[in-house]
């Protein structure tokens, strides 16, 4: 069973993307999608004993909300503490699933499901990363300093964090960018990487009508909230256009699934708003809107944590 590590984007969840990561388990591929605990997920809990979990008795990681209007090297610093944190929640999340595979894994949560069923059935030798914004920027972080991890699909990567990282990254990359989300500076950053060598092998494509809501599960639940006067794709169809553009990637690097003809035809539908290469579609900051007004965590936090 191939596997697939998934990071999920700033003030969202492990199951911010549960569309696509199901559609590629129901493929055949394990899907673990990481929930990070830096203070960019919305919400997440964990147990600091076992006596804590048989009483539910949770610690909880609260979202540190980020003023979009003070963009200055603090912020920077804050951003890339972060993502190095996330790196290493990836590499551990990496290491149980070594583990699970090898038998020697022990689960303390309640789960019908035994890890006994994944023992020797894990295969690594395709590892996929995948992640969404915030996530796509982790998952480039974790593609150059984890050997293990074979290959890359980033969704709307967020650069930000990871701007002043010499990254050295010789897996194959997939790159699917939504039309509204990519300011200048970001499609600098990620052009550096994708142009870095013509012989390393990168695809990217922009699809048109999409923003960066469309690649999540969230406007399922509240409807889009960005760019409501652009005339946008049906969100059913887009997440099934990504999953389908993701599993042809997979097939094409990796011969599994065997089969991506279905995805082919699918695809063919969308041609034309499918455009080839990084597009610069100008859109400038919007530094006057602000997420909440919560202070962000300090160095000394983020390392404790």
């Amino acid at each position: 069973m191939p596997v697939i590590l998934f990071s999920h984007g700033f003030g969202a969840s492990r199951f911010i993307c549960s569309t696509l990561c199901y559609e590629l388990a129901s493929h055949g591929f394990l899907v673990a999608s990481v929930e990070h605990r830096d203070t960019s997920a919305c919400a997440s809990y964990y147990y600091q004993s076992e006596q804590d979990c048989a009483k539910d008795k949770k610690t909880w990681v609260l979202h540190q909300f980020m003023d979009l209007s003070n963009m200055g090297p603090e912020h920077y610093k804050i951003r890339n503490a972060q993502i190095k944190l996330r790196r290493q929640e990836c590499v551990n999340a990496l290491n149980l699933l070594e583990e699970i595979n090898k038998g020697t894994a022990l689960n303390i949560l309640p789960c019908k499901l035994p890890l006994s069923v994944f023992k020797d059935n894990l295969d690594f030798t395709n590892l996929c990363m995948m992640g969404h914004s915030f996530g796509g920027a982790t998952s480039l972080l974790t593609l150059d300093s984890d050997p293990r991890l074979k290959m890359g699909v980033i969704l709307d990567g967020w650069m930000f964090s990871i701007k002043n990282e010499l990254l050295c990254i010789p897996q194959p990359l997939l790159f699917l960018n939504t039309q509204t989300f990519h300011i200048k500076s970001n499609l600098t950053a990620l052009g550096k990487i994708i142009q870095e060598s013509p012989r390393l092998p990168r695809t990217v494509f922009t699809v048109l009508k999409t923003n960066h809501e469309s690649q999540t599960d969230s406007p399922t639940a509240l409807g889009f909230w960005m760019d409501w006067f652009l005339r946008k794709l049906d969100h059913e169809k887009a997440l099934r256009l990504q999953s389908h553009m993701v599993l042809r990637f997979l097939n094409q690097t990796t011969g599994f699934p065997k089969d991506a003809s279905a995805s082919d035809k699918y695809i063919a539908q969308f041609s034309s708003i499918i455009l080839d290469g990084l597009q610069d579609f100008s859109i400038t900051p919007r530094r006057p809107f602000t997420f909440g007004l919560s202070t962000s965590p300090s160095q000394q936090e983020l390392k404790q944590r």
